[in-house]
Formats: C-alpha cells, structure tokens, sequence
C-alpha cells in the first residue's frame, strides 16, 4: 500500500490525479473526509455540489460495506492515534476495508493508495497497522500553501471577514492581494481557528519531542495575525508528520517537495515508481506533463510587500526549523 499525505493545499491532488492514471493503482481519495458518504454519492453526476466529488468514485463498488464500515467521528480520532500502538479498532477496521486485497480485487486489483489531508499526527499508527506501506509526505512551501488558502481559487482576490455593525462581520472578497496580511483575512472552509485548537488538543496526547515543540508552535499563534496563524499550523503539521513518518518508515518514507514535482514532474513520478518497484506508466507520465502548471509556484512573490511580510510571519510563527528541515529557504522566491 501507498499512503500520500500532505496539509491542505500543498499539492496532494494534483500527485493524486496522476497516480489515478496508472492501471495497477487502486486509488482512495482523502478517506478521513468528514463528508465522504456524500461526495461517494454524487460521484457519478453530472452536476455535482462540489468540484472534487468525482474524485471519489473508487469507493462505489465498496458502497454497501463503505456504509456500514465508515462513520464520520472517525475523522476525530488523530488524538487517539498521535502516539502509534492499537487504538481505534474501528478506524483500523474502516482502512482495512480499503486495503483489503478481496475488496481490491473487487475493484480491479492492484496496489492500494490512500491519499490524506488529515493524518499529519497518525504516521507511527499507519505503520504499526499496516507495516508494507510506502509513505509518500507531499510539502509545499508555507507561503504558497497560506497565498493559495487565504485568496480564491483564481489567486486574484482574498477572501475576507468584515466587520459589520460591531459584532456581525461580513463575508466578501478583496481585488487588493496585500489584504491576505490584514486581520481580517478570512480561511473559508480551511477553519483556521478550529483547526489550531483541534491541533493543540490532539498535541497533548503526544509524549515525545516533535509533538511538544509542535504543542509551543501552535500555542504561541493563537493572538496572531490569521496569516501567521496558518504558517504556524502548516509548520507543526510538517514538522510531526516529517519526523513520525520518516522514523517509522525508515527508507519507505520519501519526501516531495510540490516545486520539485512542478518543475519536473517526470523525474519526480520516476523516483516515486521506482520506490513502488515499478516504472512509470505512460498514462501518469502524459497526464503530469500536460496538467502540471509550473506559474502556480510562489503566486504570492508578485505582491511587493509579500516578502518582507512572509519574513516577519515566519518568524512570528517560530517555523524557520521546520522550513530548514524541509529544504526551504526564506531567499526563495
């Protein structure tokens, strides 16, 4: 089995698309997702709510187990498992359906991808339930991730939270970009504030240091700035997930930097398939070179200002570690 994981916008999706494309992958897409069950069910239509639906028409020929197997409290269940061993038989249940080779034969055979957005704390216990894994950590760099969560999906307006009439606020986007540094920069759907407190809460689980120095990152944004409050949370989400995966997995772990897959995105699936021991199909090699979009790296460097504000938000974060760890510089544009 493979697992993909990353935090929300660093590219998970784009490597996901490609890998969809080789034969003898069976491909899952973000199975910790608190509204599976619908998106299975619009999978298939023509006028889906949401945009990504489609991606999870693997799970259809599971759909009765899927039902009686999957329950969305089991998206809650990162504290249970932040320290490894054999806790939540159920979430180790659910997986397992997913990985199971007569549920993968059912589904066309091949081996298994789990792509995640929300096991950043939960690399130890995927080991310990499923030791033949590969895990594949996609990272972005923090500027890109924050530019790319905070504006709109055309990256030409910010996504922003009024104030209204003292208490209420007004949800409405902004043309000015330098507006993503402002207080009143809004996450939408990424809930930073909930996510920093279901951080710090599922962080006190955690006994060694990676999950405490995590701890003090997201404890020390909580009266900052939303900009610098998303840094922080990409940088303990990294920085637990690197250290976990990469000493649980040993020489199965790889690390991929997103800029790295953009600007060559075959020698890029060529490293990760020959680490799945086998080569590259033609599908997933066609598909990366025609949908990779080498302009959607550092967005953000074509506001003047950015720089200097990404430089004081990183340092206020306290991720600059996390940053040298994973091989970003604050020179990069």
């Amino acid at each position: 089995m493979i697992i993909v994981q990353g935090v929300f916008r660093s590219g998970t999706t784009l490597l996901f698309r490609t890998l969809r494309r080789a034969p003898r992958l069976r491909c899952y897409y973000e199975p910790l997702h608190p509204d599976l069950l619908d998106h299975v069910d619009e999978a298939h239509s023509d006028a889906p709510s949401h945009r990504k639906s489609s991606l999870y028409s693997e799970y259809a020929a599971l759909n009765g187990h899927l039902r009686r197997r999957f329950d969305p409290r089991l998206c809650g269940k990162r504290s249970v498992v932040v320290n490894g061993g054999e806790g939540c038989p159920q979430l180790r249940a659910y997986l397992n359906l997913l990985a199971a080779s007569k549920t993968n034969r059912a589904n066309g055979g091949g081996r298994v991808v789990l792509q995640f957005n929300r096991a950043f704390w939960m690399a130890r216990w995927l080991r310990s339930q499923f030791p033949d894994t590969c895990f594949l950590h996609v990272v972005r760099d923090p500027r890109s991730v924050v530019w790319s969560q905070l504006t709109t999906s055309s990256c030409r307006r910010v996504r922003m939270d009024w104030p209204l009439l003292g208490r209420r606020f007004f949800n409405v986007s902004s043309g000015d970009l330098t507006n993503v540094f402002s207080p009143h920069a809004y996450h939408g759907v990424y809930q930073i504030k909930h996510y920093l407190e279901l951080g710090r809460a599922e962080l006190k689980h955690g006994s060694d240091p990676a999950c405490r120095y995590a701890h003090e990152i997201l404890a020390s944004a909580e009266d900052k700035r939303p900009y610098v409050q998303a840094l922080a949370l990409w940088g303990a989400q990294v920085w637990v997930c690197h250290h976990h995966a990469r000493a649980a997995y040993g020489d199965r772990y790889a690390l991929i930097r997103y800029e790295d897959f953009v600007r060559d995105p075959c020698s890029s699936l060529e490293a990760l398939f020959d680490r799945a021991g086998t080569s590259v199909p033609d599908a997933a090699r066609q598909f990366a070179s025609e949908s990779v979009r080498p302009k959607r790296v550092a967005r953000w460097s074509s506001v003047p200002t950015a720089t200097e504000h990404f430089r004081e938000g990183i340092r206020r974060a306290g991720i600059q570690d996390v940053l040298d760890t994973v091989g970003y510089a604050l020179s990069e544009p």
